[in-house]
């Protein structure tokens, strides 16, 4: 090999008479007789060089492990690297002074003809190519970057290109954005609200979904918006209460967010310092608790109500012992009251018999007066009467009064919350009395109970407060209606079978469910009563109940006109015991 600085004018030109003499070669393995083009590189390679022996200078780019070479204006290698003849699988002297379309083949080939030709028109540009390594068999990314390149006329004569080896960065870029995307999966799992906030500017950076869903704002009216009036956290809910700013590390910190709109949304909140660009920036992380606020208020007014049921079936209890001896004192009194007629009967038998005498002796005749006198006075049989009418709403009562504490003591079922086989007809009966004080102002109570109905495996008490439930609901809706009018309404009551479960229907003549509401009812905590009168628990827990037994419940309304509840429970039993265990 000549020992001068390859790229002269004269190798140049040689060079270019060469591979005009050999012709296009298109489809034909490069061959030895191309060998000689090897001594010329890219003209300007002087210039770039000058000073630096082409020995060197030849040693020096074929240690370089990028794709190095120079292809003339005819499309032709004139020069590569060694780095470039192995990843070709060609010897460097088959390869100069071949064309382009012979040595790169298929995509490869086609993805580097845009910038080939950008170059020859003179514009430095570059791509991203596949290569098959042939030691391997891997492929390689590489990234190619095109020079144009003048000659000493200032024309283009060819371009340099470099071709470096982007493979283990784009596998690397790859990962990052698998790993991103793993991270952006999981914050959006973990349903976190999360804000980037730059500390400098007091402006929200950028925010993932749940953020957005928090605010109920799309993401382009909270990007670049002053965090303190997106992001107003507030330790209580009273009038005034400032704003935290929550600059330092803060962890798991319970605050209350107030939105836009005005509502305020119990939050967990942490708050972490990080860097970001050179940057001071704050990562506010937000949880929406209130779910889970509801279901505490939830838990506690239903403790609540289970003390109130423990303590009614105490007193239920209590009262059936004093019960027990009215009722028998009664039976006595009537019993007692009986024999008194009968020995009335019979002085009033005797008088008879006396007053019939022809000639009764005086002392005889002055006695009968003087029990008639007393009969007259007393009117025993208007007496009689009287105590008999007194007795039998007395004994009445006393039942009444027995039956009520039997229905509590049946109703609360306070020490059994396993499933149990469950009369239906029974449940009704019982709630029916005990709710007696809610409707009986307001409604006349119908009840339509099959003799069909087979027996339900339920939890005991779920099943009366289902029951309970639906019909204080129903006369709440009539008393809303005949309020001060002194009519009544009516609540029906209907159990029925059907092939595969049984259904219990609670109709009311009601003021009905408006439509906007229809779709809310079974939300915890919503009502339209007034403060004091509704909780918005009843129809949650109902539905509660009846799902977690298996069951369905549906409703049909009409405004004016009253509601109708239809509860479907399953005859076979559904879940595992544990999963029907009482619902609070």
């Amino acid at each position: 090999m000549p020992k001068r600085v390859p790229g002269s004018s004269s190798t140049s030109a040689s060079t270019s008479a060469s591979t005009s003499a050999r012709g296009s070669g298109a489809g034909r393995k490069p061959g030895r007789a191309k060998a000689r083009a090897s001594t010329s590189t890219p003209p300007d390679a002087p210039n770039l060089c000058q000073g630096v022996p082409g020995d060197l200078l030849r040693t020096i780019i074929n240690s370089i492990p990028a794709l190095l070479g120079y292809v003339d204006q005819n499309l032709r290698y004139r020069y590569v690297n060694n780095a470039f003849a192995r990843m070709l699988g060609h010897p460097r002297e088959q390869i100069e002074g071949c064309p382009v379309a012979e040595v790169l083949t298929g995509v490869a080939l086609e993805n580097a003809r845009p910038d080939m030709a950008r170059a020859l028109r003179g514009q430095a540009c570059s791509h991203e190519n596949l290569l098959t390594d042939p030691d391997t068999g891997q492929r390689r990314i590489y990234e190619v970057h095109y020079t144009p390149g003048h000659g000493a006329d200032g024309c283009i004569q060819g371009y340099t290109f470099i071709g470096l080896d982007v493979t283990a960065r784009k596998h690397s870029e790859e990962e990052v954005r698998e790993q991103r995307a793993l991270l952006q999966d999981i914050v959006d799992g973990m349903e976190a609200a999360i804000y980037f906030v730059d500390c400098q500017q007091n402006t929200v950076m950028d925010v993932n979904g749940v953020g957005e869903r928090l605010l109920d704002l799309p993401r382009a009216e909270i990007v670049g918006r002053d965090v303190r009036e997106l992001l107003c956290l507030h330790e209580d809910n009273r009038a005034g209460s400032p704003c935290l700013m929550l600059q330092d590390k803060v962890l798991h910190k319970e605050l209350l967010l107030t939105r836009h709109d005005g509502q305020m949304v119990p939050v967990i909140c942490s708050v972490l310092p990080v860097r970001m660009g050179g940057r001071p920036c704050l990562v506010k992380i937000l949880f929406d608790i209130s779910l889970r606020k509801a279901l505490e208020r939830r838990l506690a007014y239903a403790q609540k109500l289970e003390s109130v049921g423990q303590l009614a079936a105490g007193i239920a209890h209590e009262i059936n012992t004093p019960i027990q001896y009215v009722g028998s004192n009664l039976k006595f009194l009537e019993m007692s009251l009986k024999r008194g007629e009968e020995l009335h009967t019979a002085h009033q038998a005797l008088a008879d018999a006396v007053r019939a005498l022809p000639n009764p002796p005086p002392t005889l005749a002055e006695a009968l007066a003087g029990v008639d006198a007393t009969v007259a006075r007393n009117k025993p049989d208007m007496l009689f009467a009287e105590n008999r009418d007194a007795l039998r709403d007395s004994t009445e009562g006393v039942e009444r009064v027995a039956s009520i504490v039997l229905a509590m003591k049946k109703f609360s079922h306070p020490d059994v919350e396993e499933k149990k086989l469950v009369n239906i007809n029974d449940a009704v009966q019982n709630t029916v009395t005990i709710a007696r004080n809610e409707w009986k102002y307001v409604a006349d109570m119908v009840l339509d109970l099959s003799d069909d109905v087979p027996l339900v495996h339920c939890v005991p008490g779920d099943l009366n407060q289902v029951i309970l439930n639906l019909i204080v609901n129903a006369a709440h809706a009539i008393g809303d209606v005949v309020c001060g009018t002194g009519a009544k309404g009516t609540i029906t009551v209907r159990t029925r079978p059907t092939p595969d479960a049984v259904e219990i229907e609670v109709i009311d003549t009601g003021c009905g469910i408006p439509p906007e509401n229809q779709s809310r009812i079974f939300d915890p905590f919503f009502t339209t009563k007034p403060v004091g009168k509704g909780t918005g628990q009843g129809l949650a827990i109902t539905l509660a109940v009846v799902q977690k037994h298996g069951g369905s419940i549906d409703f049909q309304s009409e405004p004016g006109q009253g509601t109708r509840f239809v509860v479907r429970l399953p005859l076979e039993p559904q879940g595992t015991d544990e999963s029907c265990r009482s619902v609070p």
